[in-house]
């Protein structure tokens, strides 16, 4: 049985939340605490002045302390996506997987609460953990400073991730290279757009999702029973120019899914046309591709 319970957090927990933050202060750039020993008193004034979505405590069990904190918060202006604030564990208590299980803990919550996406960021000496966040679904947005995006939650709500992660632990069967670098990823059905790559694994089973990175939505699809791609010809259009084609609407998506897949599409899923193209300047040049779905069946 393990040491360690993570729970949510309650007002109990602010005296041995402070003795946690103290004790960590020199894991922080800068020191946590600013070289001024926290208090109960301070800790339950921040508790009471938060209104986050969520917030964890790990206690160990074995000596009743706090050990480890993480809370998630709902992003301004996004009622799809939330972040990651802030994540601690004691620094005698690391290495036993407690920050993992924390997050996986928020990423079970966002996926059950309608969110489609959450992030995480952190400060660039911090390479330690990119490993940790890439482990669970996080991904690095190039040419920002450790700014990491997360769409699992998309993808097990849709009904390909619904069927799947019915028989398939989703963190289990997670399949990626750990390198602490930025994510400049391509995909072959999608040509030079810029994208992030999920894919899951198991007992000769697998589904992928492709994520547009600009669209931040998923644009392509990868099961046994079919694949689906929405494709822009070219990643970075000069402005005011119309692509030849290569976007699928939401709803010719749709129609287009249920007709190929079997039932396999569930009512709401989709496949997001790329966002808005993007201006060579990088500003958003405020026009659509011409629409078009590129869908197959799998090899029987």
């Amino acid at each position: 049985m393990s040491d360690y319970v993570i729970r949510p957090y309650t007002s109990e927990d602010n005296a041995p939340l402070a003795v946690m933050w103290n004790e960590s202060d020199d894991q922080w750039p800068g020191t946590f605490t600013g070289g001024v020993p926290m208090t109960e008193e301070q800790v339950r004034d921040w508790m009471d002045e938060e209104t986050c979505l969520m917030r964890l405590v790990i206690e160990n069990s074995s000596g009743g302390s706090i050990v480890g904190y993480g809370s998630l918060w709902e992003t301004a202006g996004r009622k799809d996506s939330c972040y990651v604030a802030l994540l601690n564990v004691h620094p005698a208590h690391q290495k036993r997987s407690l920050a993992r299980r924390m997050l996986t803990q928020m990423i079970d919550w966002a996926t059950e609460h309608g969110y489609r996406r959450v992030t995480i960021g952190t400060w660039p000496a911090n390479l330690k953990s990119v490993p940790l966040y890439k482990k669970v679904g996080f991904h690095w947005v190039p040419d920002l400073d450790v700014f990491m995006e997360n769409y699992i939650p998309a993808v097990r709500r849709m009904g390909f991730g619904q069927d799947f992660f019915r028989q398939h632990d989703w963190y289990v069967t997670f399949q990626r290279e750990l390198e602490q670098v930025a994510d400049e990823q391509r995909h072959p059905a999608t040509g030079d757009m810029k994208v992030f790559v999920f894919r899951w694994e198991e007992d000769g089973e697998a589904i992928e999702a492709v994520v547009d990175r600009y669209a931040q939505a998923i644009t392509g699809v990868d099961t046994a029973d079919f694949a689906a791609y929405a494709i822009v010809d070219e990643s970075e259009p000069a402005q005011g120019h119309r692509l030849p084609g290569a976007l699928a609407s939401d709803q010719q998506a749709g129609r287009a899914g249920e007709r190929l897949c079997a039932g396999r599409w569930r009512d709401g899923d989709r496949l997001e046309p790329p966002g808005l193209l993007r201006a060579g300047s990088g500003r958003d040049a405020g026009r659509r591709g011409d629409v078009r779905l590129r869908c197959r069946r799998a090899e029987a």
